[in-house]
């Protein structure tokens, strides 16, 4: 497994805007993060159980405000911050 950091420019108050992920690849990272926080913003699901053969973002995507997410991997050999994410209100 590798280790991704996931991010969205499309950041409104009450949503997600970043997350580090453990998956195999970074589609699924990316869909994992999709499907998790803007598909379904208020709940957890089972990472286990994303599917990303079966996710449609034109579909699927919640409708008040489809977010598009983009990942990288994380090198772990070295020291340094994942995320910091402040962000006042």
């Amino acid at each position: 497994m590798k280790v991704w950091l996931v991010k969205t420019d499309d950041i409104e108050f009450d949503m997600y805007q970043g997350a580090v992920i453990v998956a195999p690849t970074k589609e699924k990272a990316v869909k994992i993060a999709w499907a998790t926080f803007t598909k379904n913003p208020w709940m957890s699901i089972n990472v286990e159980d994303v599917d990303i053969n079966k996710l449609d973002f034109n579909k699927d995507c919640k409708v008040d405000f489809p977010q598009k997410w983009h990942a990288e991997e994380i090198d772990l050999g070295k020291e340094k911050i994942i995320l910091g994410d402040y962000k006042a209100g």
